[in-house]
């Protein structure tokens, strides 16, 4: 109502002190403020207003606007406006009103036909009354709040306590504490924890002694490495490697992800750098490890000022400032080694680059024995085996390998891990979990079984293919079928091999087309036809295997000519239409073969190696179940399933009826059942005996009733008694 204040007084000495008709115009008005102000001073107007009055007096049109600013820009208006600001009492308003009434009398007898005026209006049209909005004492204090605020977040976003730029504290030190904290940890790893790797333990062995002597050192004036990068794939061992580092040494161990550094305020990763240092030297001899250091350490762009280098910049700095005997060793792991700045990986910041491999044949053996320590298994168990058919597996694919197979064994009831257990847990990481309950008709199944049958074939008979471990045409993952290739630790892969491949792959197709015409071919072959493509393409492009277009390693196609673009795509055509004709032929030359693998995935579902070598050899697979067999299996294990669930809730609920019965207030609020049961019975019983009484009595008075009917039937002349009776009991 602040706001209005002024105005209505304007309103209201307006309507005492001239006599002329006012018409209010609101737009756009807070109504809620203004309204009830307004109305009072419309109804007045109202009550003073008349017909005649109305047609023989000019009207003066009054305009509002909700803004702040002047409602008219009339300068005259304005004028009478701020006279009326600076005097405020009545007597000077009401001779003020009278002189403005006897000039515009003045005015209309000069100009009473003229259109123009010294005011610039037209005839009939008023001049404006002035209206100022003024805000109210609330949006005044806001303004200068979010003014006050809008300055210091400004300056606390840039700059620091003593003013340098960078953002040392204020709202980053606020906005830095959040989800943000330093773990410091003094790790029990050693390196008999860590299986395989064993160049990199090597390596990492001669810089324990620093870290628990570094005086020693020092005082040779040894410069120790600054920085140690850990290179390798995912779940190769590198975070374990650095904290058995720091069990070794016995020294404080602090761990952050480069990731963390990324924030969207300038210079809150600088900050964030600063304090893991600072941290650091207060606790050292000490390692930091910063994990996917890619994150924050990649290659800083040329052309635009990316912020997130600011923490790299800071880390850069940090990195040059060690004196030499701050006993602070820094190490980093990072998948991508390539992407990571020039500047971070030169020499005097990470000295050492320890590559961290995948587990070889030996190392794989020995980790998932490792993982098998701790657990119940079946003597049956040949770690070999699994570690022969595992290759590519890092230690953490090792570990959820056995984990899985634990789970499965502990589903089914098992008291150990068996061998079976773990040949699942490898297929299902291998080629995805089964889905038995996907069910095909059987012309989808058979096109199927001779797809993986042709994939199967041209992988035995085709010299420089990887050997089969497994075909199925049960659904798994995303695949209706598939057939598992033995995978081999190799570290050079010749062109027999490329092509090798490609056959392969196009077997299954080939096998479509002989065995149901080219108008039956399915979309399930476009995997394979896309692995193939790239086989070929990367022969050509960056292999150097192609005679037509030479020994020549292209990056991008984009700086190449049309034409060698056409020739490269015809190439790739020629490699693949060469590949799909030798599946062909090889499929056609083994066509009995073919339908004996085809026709034994129908009945069995999958086949190993050896029972397609047995299958070609025209030999019964003993013991092995059919289809129908393994549908029955299924069906009572889902069964069996369904009945250890119910078995399990059953026994939950059996377990909390006995911890409720062992609850003291539970046997209280029982006890206070029982009695309330006890009341309830007792009150029953009271009023049925109450029921069997009312009935005896009302019977026993039937009774009299009764009798007293046969007396008088049985003595007619009694007068009075038949006159008593008639009187009481209304007997006709």
């Amino acid at each position: 109502m602040n706001r209005f204040r002024s105005t209505e007084k304007i309103f209201r000495n307006l309507l005492q002190y001239n006599n002329n008709y006012y018409k209010l115009t609101l737009s756009n008005i807070d109504k809620t403020h203004s309204q009830k102000s307004l109305n009072s001073i419309i109804n007045e107007i109202h009550l003073n207003k008349s017909t005649s009055f109305i047609e023989n007096h000019k009207r003066y049109y009054v305009s509002r606007k909700a803004s702040p600013g002047w409602g008219s820009i009339n300068e005259k208006a304005k004028k009478e406006y701020e006279q009326q600001q600076a005097h405020e009492d009545e007597e000077y308003l009401k001779d003020y009103y009278k002189e403005q009434q006897q000039q515009q009398q003045q005015q209309q007898q000069k100009f009473h036909s003229s259109n123009s005026n010294n005011n610039n209006y037209q005839r009939n049209i008023p001049i404006p009354v002035p209206v100022k909005i003024q805000g109210g004492t609330f949006n005044k204090v806001m303004s200068v709040c979010f003014l006050g605020a809008f300055v210091a977040s400004i300056y606390f976003l840039f700059f620091d306590k003593s003013g340098q730029q960078g953002g040392g504290s204020g709202i980053l030190s606020l906005l830095g504490s959040k989800n943000y904290k330093l773990v410091v940890q003094r790790p029990k790893e050693t390196f008999n924890d860590v299986v395989g790797a064993e160049e990199a333990k090597s390596e990492l062995q001669d810089l324990v002694d620093f870290l628990r002597n570094p005086q020693k050192y020092f005082d040779r004036n040894i410069v120790i490495p600054k920085g140690i990068l850990l290179v390798g794939p995912p779940g190769t061992g590198k975070t374990l490697l650095a904290k058995a580092l720091a069990g070794e040494a016995n020294v404080p161990f602090i761990t952050i992800n480069g990731s963390e550094f990324e924030e969207v305020f300038i210079g809150l990763g600088a900050k964030r750098v600063r304090e893991l240092f600072e941290t650091a030297r207060k606790i050292a001899p000490c390692i930091v490890f910063i994990d996917e250091i890619d994150s924050v350490g990649g290659a800083r762009s040329k052309r635009v000022n990316y912020h997130p280098s600011d923490a790299l910049n800071q880390l850069l700095v940090e990195l040059d400032g060690f004196k030499g005997r701050e006993g602070v060793m820094v190490i980093a792991a990072t998948n991508f080694q390539d992407s990571l700045d020039e500047a971070l990986v030169r020499s005097g910041r990470f000295d050492r680059k320890i590559q961290v491999s995948l587990p070889d044949l030996i190392s794989r053996k020995r980790i998932i024995e490792l993982y098998l320590k701790n657990k119940k298994f079946s003597r049956d168990i040949n770690t070999t085996i699994i570690a022969q058919s595992t290759p590519g597996f890092s230690g953490a694919d090792l570990f959820n390998l056995v984990n899985w197979a634990a789970i499965e064994s502990t589903k089914n009831n098992g008291m150990e891990i068996s061998m079976e257990n773990l040949e699942q847990a490898k297929e299902n990481i291998i080629m995805g979990k089964e889905r038995s309950s996907l069910l095909l008709n059987e012309e989808t199944r058979k096109i199927c079984a001779y797809h993986e049958a042709g994939h199967a074939l041209v992988a035995l008979m085709t010299e420089g293919a990887k050997g089969v471990h497994k075909a199925t045409i049960m659904p798994r993952g995303d695949a209706l079928g598939l057939v598992s290739l033995l995978q081999k630790d190799e570290f050079f892969q010749t062109k027999k091999q490329y092509l090798a491949e490609m056959d392969v792959a196009m077997g299954g197709r080939a096998a479509e087309e002989l065995i149901f015409g080219s108008e039956m071919i399915t979309q399930g072959a476009s995997s394979d036809i896309q692995k193939a493509t790239q086989i070929a393409r990367n022969m050509v492009l960056k292999l150097g295997m192609s005679d037509a277009v030479g020994k020549i390693y292209i990056d991008s196609e984009k700086k190449l000519s049309s034409k060698q673009r056409e020739n490269i795509d015809s190439e790739i055509k020629n490699i693949l239409d060469s590949s799909y004709n030798r599946a062909t032929q090889l499929l056609q030359k083994y066509s009995k073969e073919h339908r004996l693998i085809a026709e034994a995935l129908l009945e069995y579902e999958t086949l190993s190696a050896d029972e397609i070598l047995q299958i070609i050899a025209n030999k019964k697979l003993k013991g092995k179940k059919n289809r129908d067999e393994l549908i029955r299996e299924r069906e009572e294990s889902k069964k069996n399933r369904e009945l250890d669930l119910l078995k399990g809730k059953s026994q939950d609920l059996q377990n909390r009826l006995n911890n409720m019965n062992n609850n003291p207030e539970y046997l209280k609020i029982k006890q206070e059942q029982e009695k309330l049961q006890n009341l309830n019975l007792k009150n029953q019983f009271q009023k049925q005996q109450q029921q069997q009484q009312q009935q005896q009595q009302q019977q026993q008075q039937q009774q009299q009733v009764d009798l007293s009917k046969s007396n008088i039937q049985n003595n007619p002349f009694d007068n009075s008694k038949k006159k008593t009776i008639d009187t009481d009991y209304k007997i006709i």
